[in-house]
C-alpha cells in the first residue's frame, strides 16, 4: 500500500506526491475486505497545484489471480469524486 505509482508521478512541470495518513481494514456492504487509506495529496505546479485531503482504497485478490489487489482512487481530488469512489467501493463484488 506504499507503492502508488500513480501518486508518485511527475510530467513536465508538475510532480505529484502522496503521504498516508492511515489505514484502515473495512468491509463493504458485499461482504468484500478493502483497505481504506487516507492521504494527503501535494501536487506541484499546473492548474491543479496544491495540498489536498485524498483517499484511495485497495480491494486484496484471491490467490486464483495474478495480482495481489487493485487500488483505486481518483485522479482530481474533489468532494464529487470522493463521494462517486465511495458508491463504487460499496458496490465492489469479487468472485473467487
Amino acid at each position: 500500500m506504499t507503492q502508488d505509482l500513480y501518486c508518485s508521478a511527475s510530467g513536465p512541470g508538475v510532480n505529484q506526491t502522496c503521504n498516508n495518513t492511515q489505514i484502515e481494514l473495512t468491509t463493504n456492504p458485499q461482504g468484500v475486505t478493502i483497505y481504506k487509506i487516507d492521504r494527503t495529496k501535494t501536487i506541484t505546479g499546473g492548474e491543479n497545484a496544491g495540498v489536498f485531503p485524498d483517499e484511495a482504497h485497495v480491494i486484496p485478490m484471491t490467490k486464483s489471480s495474478q495480482y495481489s489487489g487493485v487500488l483505486m482512487s481518483v485522479d482530481q481530488v474533489n468532494a464529487s469524486n470522493i463521494q462517486h469512489l465511495g458508491d463504487i467501493i460499496r458496490m465492489v463484488t469479487v468472485t473467487k
